[in-house]
């Protein structure tokens, strides 16, 4: 056994690897109820921007959604995100809340 080996660990606390889309707290149940459709529509977007960023999953938050990805999302994959959730049928731009 190699006892140089550093043991890999992971720390509380928010990841740079996600997007976190601020929306009113009806619409996340809105959101999580089909989630990985949520989570296609976003690759697809994002691949045809030719982003290198994937989304992985949706995960809750209270008052928003966190998207989280394999790599840290660039300003430009963060802009294809929010525009995305801002044309949700149901969901209109009054009920996004600022970040």
């Amino acid at each position: 056994m190699n006892r140089n080996k550093k043991i890999q660990t992971t720390t509380k606390g928010l990841s740079r690897k996600q997007a976190i889309v601020p929306i009113i707290e009806k619409h996340v149940n809105l959101i999580m109820n089909k989630a990985n459709v949520h989570v296609s529509f976003i690759n697809g977007l994002l691949k045809n921007a030719k982003s290198n960023i994937h989304s992985e999953f949706i995960w809750p938050c209270s008052g928003r959604v966190s998207i989280v990805t394999n790599n840290i999302p660039a300003p430009s994959d963060l802009s294809i995100i929010e525009k995305y959730f801002k044309l949700i049928n149901r969901i209109n731009n009054n009920e996004m809340l600022s970040p």
